[in-house]
């Protein structure tokens, strides 16, 4: 009785799995992505070491949340030639820039640092 029919049972089982996934990647829901932290500054100034990593929560469907792995969205900020060559940054959701294609579906929560510390050195030039 349980052998009836069985590939008319797996048939529909595999039918159920896929309607879940495709349901449950429409489904809003949150997660974490990296950001990437792009200082934008003179010629006369070196970032010492790497951009600090951060994190964002974000919600949206699951399936844009995936999308947002393989293109990070990204924190650009302007440093003018007068900061310090240590720079403690503010970050907020708002200075997160989302990829165009995704930016109505998905909304930034929360930053993981709320900020971060920049160190510079002058670039000496001959003339």
């Amino acid at each position: 009785m349980l052998a009836d029919r069985l590939v008319l049972k797996a048939t529909a089982l595999v039918i159920a799995v896929l309607l879940w996934f495709v349901i449950s990647a429409r489904q809003p829901t949150e997660g974490y992505v990296s950001v990437r932290v792009i200082p934008v500054f003179g010629s006369s100034r070196v970032l010492l070491g790497e951009p600090p990593e951060v994190r964002a929560l974000v919600a949206g469907r699951a399936a844009d949340i995936v999308k947002l792995h393989a293109t990070p969205p990204i924190v650009r900020r302007t440093i003018d030639g007068a900061a310090p060559d240590t720079l403690v940054l503010e970050l907020v959701p708002a200075d997160v820039r989302l990829p165009a294609e995704m930016a109505g579906d998905v909304r930034v929560l929360e930053l993981e640092p709320r900020s971060v510390t920049l160190r510079f050195a002058t670039r000496a030039s001959r003339r």
